[in-house]
């Protein structure tokens, strides 16, 4: 087994057929996008519905409709639009009126612009768009590398290139079309950090042939990638940690020069700002995303808990896509569990820190651009920038050990076996088990694709629903029900025009008929707690809030302490055994169409847990 380790390296360091090869950046780029093609046949999802709504002009749903820059605007603080949302079923009731949840992303949101001109109604060509998107944001991954880990080989910087395009947090980015707007932003952001690099440092490397520099119009280049990447996604702030770790860590220069050569980010910053607060975007109201100028307190709060789960992603731990679905304890096991991973791998950090400048510059910018991802959510599919740092720092840890740096601690030293132990995980996890798992990250797209046709195939469908409300006692995820109903109505079929969600289904739910008109619903623990539930409100619904529908009104009658409703009364305007409804109850994977409970009785759901499977 070790000769064929041995071997395996010294294939990797050939400079023929290696990683050390001038033909190891494409062929890295071929096999990334080759990763990816499974997505091609996975259709739309989720959000993917939303956009063909608003960039096919569906009528049905005009009075939400924005125009196509806006696309990422799904809650913009108008009472009145949140009304229409709720009245519709297009969102859950508890959703705060004034809930603002707008993203400004006019780049990424041409992108699908594009694909709805060019070709509305092939899917799998969308899914290509956002392959080749991953592959040149690769690409530019791999040349960077290139740049930077220079000086400590060719073998190193392909080495980092293939760990970044096999990383399976990129499998959502890159295969689930609403998402693209990650790699999208990522590509340019990063195509800026190399443009600032070389108008610093000048285009010239050890590796490479010194070429007449032209610093300002590298700048200036730069300076536009940047703004390029802002408009393509919020994420795109994180650069701005690699940036501060350039000038700190690479930049060769006097200060005065280095901090003079940030000013046109800060500018471009500060123009982003303006016109994003002007146009209104942002997020005020969210219990699942978090501005940091807006909740400084709410934002450290989830940094302290988001931040070691993020980085020990890319460390060779756990996913994080599971932390927003566990209960608190089970949150606080998942932490634990990456601290443990950031311990493991503190020793080799370390003595990278001291032993390489541009493991310096890495790391620092690594835990600098993930600040930004720590305001929602922990998911691997955050990492597409910060990801950049943390896997160069992972390949030279990996090379180091294999070709014996002097920094590496010899067989049998102190640390030694925590410092081997960590970088051949962390590398060869890379490199050997993120391709295995980025297939079960798009799988999990396509499963979540076939449980949404799956369940919405047993919805009613006939010309003499249309006008009716489907009323769902609980739901597998309150906030995407309405894809039940969206995705065969863009398939042109008939389906019942309006929805509404008492509960969320993850918890025990009873149903208890009060009298004609009247049904009291209480959910076991609150409301909302876990995943989506939180996505529409943050705070308390005291006992006495009320929505108004066309309809139904809805009433607070109790809370936990903090607020979250347990039991609430639906009023009906006529008999809640009205034909005007549909009763549709969630249970074993399945919806049935079932009858409302009779005045007096009542109807216990126990708890349910979605697979897609």
């Amino acid at each position: 087994m070790r000769r064929l380790l041995e071997r395996f390296l010294e294939r990797l360091r050939s400079p023929t057929h290696g990683l050390a090869s001038s033909r190891a950046p494409l062929a890295v780029v071929v096999l990334s996008m080759l990763l990816i093609a499974s997505s091609l046949g996975d259709g739309l999802t989720v959000d993917d519905h939303f956009h063909k709504l608003w960039l096919t002009h569906d009528a049905r749903w005009a009075p939400i409709l924005k125009p196509w820059y806006e696309l990422f605007t799904f809650y913009d603080g108008d009472p009145a639009r949140t009304q229409w949302l709720v009245e519709s079923g297009l969102t859950v009731w508890w959703t705060d009126p004034n809930l603002v949840c707008a993203f400004f992303r006019p780049v990424s949101a041409a992108t699908h612009a594009l694909d709805y001109l060019l070709w509305p109604s092939q899917p799998w060509l969308m899914h290509a768009q956002s392959i080749a998107w991953y592959g040149a944001l690769v690409w530019v991954v791999a040349r960077l590398y290139r740049r930077l880990l220079s000086r400590n080989g060719a073998w190193v910087a392909g080495l980092a290139a293939a760990l970044y395009g096999f990383d399976h947090n990129h499998a959502l980015p890159a295969g689930w079309l609403a998402n693209r707007n990650a790699v999208v932003a990522a590509f340019f952001a990063l195509a800026s950090l190399a443009a600032h690099d070389v108008a610093v440092r000048g285009p010239s490397t050890p590796s490479t042939p010194a070429r007449p520099a032209r610093p300002r119009a590298w700048a200036a280049l730069s300076a536009v990638l940047f703004a390029l990447a802002l408009g393509s996604g919020e994420s795109a702030l994180g650069v701005a940690g690699f940036f501060a770790a350039h000038a700190m860590f690479l930049d060769p220069r006097a200060w005065r020069a280095r901090i003079l050569a940030l000013s046109p980010f800060v500018a471009v910053v500060a123009a982003w700002a303006v016109l994003y607060r002007s146009g209104g975007f942002g997020v005020r109201g969210s219990g699942m995303y978090i501005e940091a100028g807006r909740n400084p307190g709410m934002f450290l709060g989830t940094l302290v808990k988001h931040l070691p789960l993020l980085i020990a992603s890319e460390l060779g731990g756990p996913t994080p896509d599971v932390y927003q679905f566990l209960p608190s304890a089970g949150q606080l096991v998942l932490v634990a569990i990456g601290l443990v991973f950031v311990a493991w791998s503190a020793r080799a950090l370390l003595l990278l820190w001291r032993a390489d400048r541009v493991a310096r510059f890495f790391l620092a910018g690594g835990v600098l651009a993930a600040l930004p991802a720590c305001s929602v959510f922990p998911a691997g599919r955050l990492l597409t920038i910060a990801g950049f740092g943390f896997i160069g720092v992972v390949a030279l840890a990996g090379a180091g050990v294999a070709d014996g740096a002097a920094w590496v601690p010899k067989v049998g030293a102190r640390h030694a076996r925590w410092v081997r132990s960590f970088s051949i995980w962390a590398c060869g996890g890379h490199l050997l088990l993120s391709p295995a798992a980025m297939q079960i990250g798009l799988f999990q797209m396509k499963l979540l694709k076939n449980h949404i046709d799956h369940l919405g195939a047993q919805l009613p469908a006939s010309a003499e629903a249309a006008p009716k409300r489907i009323i769902y006692m609980n739901t597998p995820d309150s906030l995407f029900a309405c894809y039940f109903v969206i995705a065969r109505r863009l398939a042109g079929e008939q389906v019942p025009s309006r929805m509404l969600s008492l509960a969320a289904g993850a918890r025990a739910v009873d149903i208890k008929r009060t009298d004609e008109h009247t049904v009291v619903v209480h959910t076991e623990g609150g409301l909302y707690r876990v995943g989506t539930e939180v996505v529409t409100r943050t705070g308390a619904m005291p006992v006495g809030t009320k929505v108004h529908l066309t309809d139904i009104d809805i009433e607070v009658l109790q809370v936990v302490t903090d607020g979250a409703p347990t039991e609430t009364a639906f009023h009906f305007a006529t008999s809640a055994d009205s034909d005007g409804y549909v009763w549709i109850r969630w249970e074993d994977k399945k919806l049935l169409t079932v009858h409302p409970p009779a005045v007096g009785e009542h109807v216990a759901i126990p708890g349910q847990v979605s697979k897609p499977w």
